[in-house]
C-alpha cells in the first residue's frame, strides 16, 4: 500500500483545482470523480476532500446523493492504494456557521470604512462618470458570453460586445462567463440564467444584509449609535488583512 503523506500545500493546490472543474449540471458527476482522483493523489483527508466536494454540488442547486458520493470518495482512494477506512458521510460543517456576533462588533468598530476601501483600491477614478465598461473590460477580458440583467424577470447572455455601450443602464450580472446562451433550469425549461449555462466560478459576490431595529441583529444600532453607517460596516467585513496595517 503506498504510505499517504500530506504536502504542506496540497490543500490550496487541491482548492485551485476545484475552481478549474465544471460545477454544473451535466457536469457533477464527472467533476466529483476529477476532485475526488486529484484529493486521493494529493494526500488530502478523505473527509476534507467529501466535505468540499459537497460545498460545490449544493452551490451548484443540485441534492446531495449520500450513497453516491461516498462510493465515489471511496473508489477515487481505493484507486491510489490508500482506501479511507470506510463511507464517509458529509459533515456537519457544510451547514451555514452560526453567526459570531462577537467578532463582528469588533470589526464594526474598529474596522476600515468605506473610503479606506476606496483609498487602497488597485483601480479608482476621481470623476463622477460612469465606467462600467472599463471595469468589465477589466474584469471579463476577450469576448466571453455574459448574462446581464435589467431585473431579475428581464436578462439574457450576449457576447461582451453585445452588451457594449449599455451596461451602465443594466444593475445585475452573473459573476463568471457563461458556456451557452441557453441551458435548462432544474424544472426542465430552456433559459438564458441557468447553473448548466454557468461556466466555472471566477468572482465569488458577498453581500451583508445588516439592517437596524431588527430582533437578531440587535447590535447593528448600537453601530450606528457609534457614527459608523451600514456602508463602513460591509466594507470592514469585505476589507482585506492589508488594510488593517
Amino acid at each position: 500500500m503506498a504510505t499517504y503523506i500530506q504536502v504542506a500545500d496540497s490543500l490550496p493546490r487541491w482548492l485551485g483545482y476545484l475552481n478549474s472543474l465544471l460545477w454544473n449540471k451535466g457536469n457533477l458527476d464527472d467533476s466529483g470523480n476529477r476532485a475526488f482522483l486529484r484529493a486521493a493523489s494529493l494526500g488530502i483527508e478523505a473527509q476534507t476532500a467529501i466535505d468540499e466536494v459537497s460545498r460545490w454540488i449544493i452551490d451548484a442547486g443540485d441534492r446531495l446523493r449520500l450513497a453516491k458520493l461516498a462510493g465515489q470518495c471511496q473508489d477515487a482512494y481505493c484507486h491510489v492504494g490508500n482506501a479511507p477506512g470506510h463511507a464517509f458521510r458529509p459533515s456537519s460543517i457544510i451547514q451555514w456557521p452560526v453567526v459570531d456576533w462577537h467578532a463582528l462588533n469588533w470589526l464594526a468598530e474598529h474596522g476600515p470604512g468605506i473610503y479606506d476601501l476606496w483609498e487602497n483600491s488597485p483601480f479608482r477614478w476621481e470623476d463622477s462618470e460612469s465606467h462600467t465598461e472599463e471595469i468589465i473590460d477589466l474584469m471579463f477580458p476577450g469576448d466571453p458570453w455574459l448574462c446581464i440583467g435589467f431585473d431579475n424577470y428581464n436578462f439574457a447572455t450576449r457576447r461582451r460586445e453585445a452588451w457594449r455601450g449599455i451596461l451602465a443602464h443594466r444593475g445585475l450580472i452573473v459573476p463568471s462567463p457563461m458556456i451557452a446562451t441557453f441551458g435548462r433550469t432544474s424544472d426542465g425549461k430552456l433559459s438564458q440564467h441557468t447553473l448548466e449555462a454557468t461556466g466555472p466560478r471566477v468572482y465569488l459576490a458577498i453581500e451583508h444584509d445588516f439592517e437596524p431595529n431588527r430582533p437578531d441583529q440587535s447590535t447593528v444600532d448600537q453601530w450606528l449609535n457609534n457614527g459608523r453607517e451600514i456602508i463602513d460596516v460591509c466594507a470592514a467585513f469585505l476589507s482585506p488583512f492589508s488594510l488593517w496595517r
